[in-house]
C-alpha cells in the first residue's frame, strides 16, 4: 500500500524503523445494515491495518481501502484466536 498523505488523517504511525504495517493479517466482518440483513450476509474482511495520528486505514485484499477517522469510531475490539479478528463499532 502506498502511504496516503491526508491532512484529515495526519502523519502515519510507524510500527518499526522500516515503517511496516502494525497488523498485517487481520480478519473481520463488516455487518450489513439491519434493514438489509434479510437479503445480504455480512462482508468478511481480510487485510491489514495502518494507524495514523487522526485515524486508521483498513486495507482489505478485495475491497481495497476503508478509511476510518477516530472521530467516527465508538469502539474497537481486537480478538486473538487462530487469526486476528477486528471489531469496529462506528
Amino acid at each position: 500500500m502506498k502511504p496516503l498523505d491526508n491532512e484529515h488523517l495526519g502523519e502515519r504511525i510507524r510500527a518499526n524503523k522500516e515503517g511496516g504495517v502494525l497488523y498485517p493479517d487481520l480478519h473481520g466482518l463488516m455487518p450489513i445494515k439491519e434493514d438489509q440483513q434479510n437479503e445480504f450476509d455480512d462482508i468478511v474482511l481480510n487485510g491489514k491495518l495502518v494507524f495514523y495520528q487522526k485515524g486508521m486505514i483498513f486495507v482489505d485484499n478485495k475491497l481495497h481501502s476503508i478509511v476510518l477517522p477516530w472521530c467516527m469510531i465508538k469502539e474497537m475490539n481486537v480478538y486473538v484466536t487462530k487469526h486476528w479478528w477486528l471489531e469496529i463499532i462506528a
